[in-house]
């Protein structure tokens, strides 16, 4: 009996160990020191910064929808990516149908997520609107889902001012508090 439950274990341990190598979100090296001209992701156009200054910018298209990748860096290696999608491609009439496909494909890369949150504007209720997207045009709706890795905490957001946005933040939890370390040592620098 202790056999099996041992090799069931093992055979979890790779099982996870596999799917989190696949699943290394949006294809970086999380967890390696980047070179310092660290300027390309598939399918995305460099725009600025660099590895030094602990911050770069790509620009690019996902889904038909205009998309961002902002990296934030400590020591050259990727601590968190934060993926814009939109305003192009997402509108009043498609904005929750593109955040639903989104869910449904990070879900079949990462799992089910963990928990979803609602955040409304309490006047929300007076509002008369033709599309269930127009709160969130409005800045009156944000949709969060979250999931949680054993290296990530991932979340993706649905929300808008004016335009709309999907914004998918991955966090590489090993590195989190080297990255608040540097930054709280580069403001007492500043001091």
């Amino acid at each position: 009996m202790i056999k099996h439950i041992l090799a069931l274990f093992v055979l979890t341990l790779c099982l996870t160990a596999s799917r989190i190598a696949v699943s290394a979100p949006l294809g970086l090296p999380w967890g390696a020191q980047v070179s310092k001209h660290f300027q390309e992701i598939e399918d995305f156009s460099y725009f600025y910064g660099d590895p030094i200054w602990g911050s770069i910018t790509f620009l690019g298209h996902f889904d038909e929808m205009e998309a961002e990748i902002q990296l934030t860096l400590t020591n050259r290696y990727i601590v968190k990516a934060l993926l814009i999608l939109g305003p192009g491609g997402l509108n009043e009439f498609n904005c929750l149908s593109r955040y639903k496909r989104i869910i449904a494909l990070m879900n079949k890369k990462y799992g089910h997520f963990y928990f979803r949150k609602s955040k409304e504007d309490p006047t929300i209720e007076e509002l008369l609107y033709s599309s269930h997207c127009r709160p969130f045009i409005l800045g009156m709706r944000k949709l969060i889902t979250y999931w949680k890795l054993p290296n990530f905490l991932i979340s993706a957001t649905l929300w808008g001012e004016e335009d709309v946005f999907i914004e998918i933040e991955y966090v590489y939890t090993p590195l989190l508090q080297q990255l608040k370390r540097d930054m709280t040592k580069k403001l007492l620098n500043k001091l």
